[in-house]
């Protein structure tokens, strides 16, 4: 019977000697996981070490138990490195012991030598089992641990998951699948029978926001990152379509450098959002308002009615010093402190507004004089909007602002309005004012006197009652469409007034706006043309005179001019039959009759000479020339001269500006050849239609056109018509359109004529405008 061990017991279980037996195996361990040519190196020193002690063992020996030192070390390989170690241990210590120590050729080595191998083999195969079954062990050990530490995880992010009302997910890049809690389709709206997967996700996330988690998530799966997800977007939630916000978190796991899966949770951040989006404008209207009441030029203010009906201030800007010359902690102190200051005369009033604020919770505005310590009397303005607290009290938070300035800016602009509003009632012509529609707003005294009105009765009349051709200028083709003239505001034109009598005169019209706080007022102002026209008509009944005297010169002069031309002809005729007789029949000096044919030409260029004298008097006496007006003149003066036609005669005023500096007189003479002219030419045609028409080719001149539909220029006739005696009628003669040549080019314009594609032709002629002739 073996006796016991009574220690053993206790020195296996010391906790010592374990930890020595866990370091010896995790060293041993940490051998076996080296690299192989590490363990391999270690076999061939255990190899050479066995060798060693084979060398020093040799005598002992004597050739037999040949490898009995290289068991030791075959061991030690096999146990520190593994199978493929003891196995290089093996069959190098054999390589040795053969070369090395010469064994007895006996019967027994080839025996020996075998089962060297064998059992050295079955030992390296016997350690390697154990390694990997240690390593089994260990992991095993390894992953129950994980199990339970990961168990134990889980059970305590499920209670804070429950208790955040947080939504968990897991998404399969393979399958394009997530799994989520119930939390998650909460948040989502997605019901219980939806396969979640990315697209369902992002259909819920508003189209401005999902640009966010798609670039996360792309950033999330790139191997070159860490694989970390984060994303806050806005979504329609899908059962009731309310908007709400998300915050998503996760982490990718690669395998082989590719991600597989993303593991991460969601939450509902909307109450989160809507609490700092509030708390930061919170913050913000804070320092705002203190921004404000430290910068603004008034003082900000709040107080409340107290238990006694007297004002009690919580709080003053420090800028009451400045505005009131009180300090802000007095007034806070007593309120009557800044009421003492108040005018007298305004306390009733400020009163009553305040009580009538308090009653209806409406805004308190008043202006008041208050009297500032250091400055005297200044006007305040106070605006401050009624809060009912919960305690039932109402408190008053405003401004206050000094608007002595702009008091004293209404007082002058009053005064300067009345001022205006006397040269307006001073001026001769009709002053009146209108909205954008054309209603009468107001009128000065002229225009009472004028259109023979009471104060008071054109109020919301239309401008179309007084002034019933106001839309029928050229430039507007509807009548009394007040609309149409904007096109002219800042010109004149004439129109027909009527007076309340309902007697029709003439008038001069002109437009003009004024713009303000985006309101529009037309000014009209009204010329009456009725005593100018009577002195226009008895002006142009002299020039009448003027033209009839010059044209029964020109018919005399003409019939003095026939008599040495018809002589001329009559000697350049015998000349011509002299010399086409023989020398000797001619009988007659030849010479003789051409020098008296010479001495009738020069007469006849006398006569004309003297009837150009008459008519271009030298330099024209120029003055300021409306040239609408003169066309207008011009028209009248022909009929009332005889020069009446069937023709249909249209004026067209296009230039929106005609001052020219001219010779009246002459200028007018050059309109009535060419407008003579042209009816003579329509005398024969069925069709007669004159137009004359005004237009400005650029901003320095005016240009007429005066076209017929008579019989049209023949070949290249036009370029010599403005040439002396050059005519196309069997009695002219020659002189009318040279005469207006040399007018046009006396004032510095220009005379052509051209065909008139419709038939008949356009003689047109240039002038330059004021500005442009003052500049040349």
């Amino acid at each position: 019977m073996v006796a016991p061990l009574p220690d053993m017991k206790p020195f296996v279980t010391t906790p010592s000697f374990m930890r020595r037996v866990d370091a010896a195996t995790s060293w041993v361990a940490s051998v076996y996981a080296s690299p192989l040519w590490w363990r391999l190196a270690i076999a061939a020193l255990a190899v050479a070490i066995g060798t060693s002690a084979r060398v020093a063992l040799a005598s002992g020996l004597e050739g037999h138990f040949t490898f009995a030192t290289l068991y030791p070390a075959v061991e030690i390989a096999a146990v520190l490195g593994g199978f493929y170690p003891g196995l290089f241990a093996t069959f190098s210590g054999a390589f040795v012991s053969h070369l090395w120590f010469r064994p007895v050729e006996t019967a027994a080595y080839p025996f020996g030598l075998s089962l060297f191998i064998a059992s050295c083999t079955v030992l390296s195969i016997i350690t390697e089992i154990l390694h990997r079954t240690r390593l089994r062990l260990n992991e095993s050990q390894e992953k129950r641990e994980i199990a339970e530490r990961l168990n134990i995880a889980t059970r305590h992010l499920q209670i804070a998951i429950s208790a955040g009302a947080i939504g968990t997910w897991l998404l399969d890049l393979g399958k394009n699948a997530a799994i989520v809690n119930d939390e998650f389709r909460s948040i989502f709206g997605l019901a219980p029978d939806v396969d979640v997967n990315p697209d369902v996700v992002f259909r819920t996330i508003l189209p401005n926001d999902v640009s966010r988690p798609r670039e996360a998530l792309r950033a999330a799966l790139e191997p070159s990152g860490n694989g970390l997800y984060h994303a806050e977007y806005r979504i329609r939630r899908v059962t009731d379509g309310a908007i709400r916000w998300v915050s998503s978190r996760g982490q990718t796991a690669f395998e082989n450098g590719k991600p597989v899966r993303v593991v991460g949770v969601a939450r509902d951040v909307t109450d989160e959002k809507v609490a700092a989006r509030a708390h930061q404008e919170r913050a913000q209207l804070a320092e705002q308002l203190e921004s404000v009441a430290a910068t603004t030029p008034g003082v900000v203010f709040s107080f409340y009615l107290g238990d006694d009906s007297h004002i009690a201030y919580r709080y003053v800007s420090p800028k009451a010093k400045a505005v009131f010359g009180v300090a802000a902690e007095d007034i806070c102190a007593d309120a009557r402190v800044f009421y003492r200051r108040v005018h007298v005369a305004d306390h009733d009033h400020l009163n009553a507004a305040l009580v009538e604020s308090a009653h209806s919770l409406s805004h308190w505005d008043v202006e008041f004089r208050f009297e500032h310590p250091e400055k005297g009397a200044i006007w305040l303005e106070a605006q401050a909007a009624p809060v009912c607290e919960q305690d039932g009290k109402l408190v008053w938070h405003g401004y206050v602002s000094d608007v002595t300035e702009r008091k004293r800016s209404e007082i002058a602009l009053a005064e300067t309005a009345a001022r205006l509003q006397a040269m307006i009632d001073g001026a001769q012509d009709a002053v009146i004012t209108m909205d954008s529609d054309g209603r009468i707003q107001s009128v000065n005294r002229a225009a009472l006197s004028m259109f023979g009105y009471d104060a008071g009765e054109l109020a919301a009349c239309n401008i179309t009652a007084l002034l019933s051709d106001v839309a029928t200028r050229p430039e507007t083709k509807e009548a009394n469409d007040l609309r149409a003239l904007e096109a002219g505001i800042g010109h004149r034109w004439e129109v027909e007034a009527r007076r309340r009598n309902g007697k029709v005169f003439p008038a001069e019209f002109s437009l003009s706006e004024a713009r303000y706080d985006h309101r529009r007022i037309l000014i009209g102002f009204v010329k009456d043309l009725s005593e100018q026209r009577k002195v226009q008509q008895r002006v142009e009944k002299l020039n009448r005179g003027r033209l009839d005297a010059m044209a029964g010169m020109a018919g005399k002069l003409a019939h003095e001019i026939n008599q040495p031309l018809a002589a001329t002809a009559t000697y350049l005729k015998v000349a011509r039959r002299l010399l086409e007789r023989p020398p000797q029949e001619a009988g007659t000096n030849i010479v003789e009759l051409i020098d008296k044919a010479t001495i009738q030409t020069l007469r006849a260029g006398k006569i004309v000479n003297s009837l150009r004298q008459l008519v271009a008097r030298g330099e024209p006496d120029k003055t300021l020339v409306s040239v609408h007006e003169l066309i207008l003149n011009t028209y009248d003066s022909m009929l009332a001269d005889g020069a009446k036609t069937d023709a249909q005669i249209r004026l067209e005023r296009n230039a929106s500006r005609d001052d020219v500096v001219a010779d009246r007189a002459q200028l007018q003479q050059v309109l009535v050849i060419l407008m003579r002219n042209a009816m003579e030419a329509m005398q024969e045609t069925e069709k007669r239609e004159l137009i004359v028409s005004t237009s400005n080719p650029d901003d320095r001149t005016i240009r007429v056109d005066v076209t017929d539909t008579g019989g049209g220029l023949a070949g290249n006739v036009e370029e010599d018509f403005f040439e002396p005696f050059a005519t196309t009628k069997e009695k002219g003669m020659g002189v009318g359109l040279s005469i207006s040549r040399s007018i046009i080019e006396a004032h510095y314009g220009r005379i052509w004529a051209k065909p008139n594609p419709r038939g008949g032709a356009v003689f047109s002629f240039t002038l330059p405008l004021q500005n442009a002739e003052e500049e040349t």
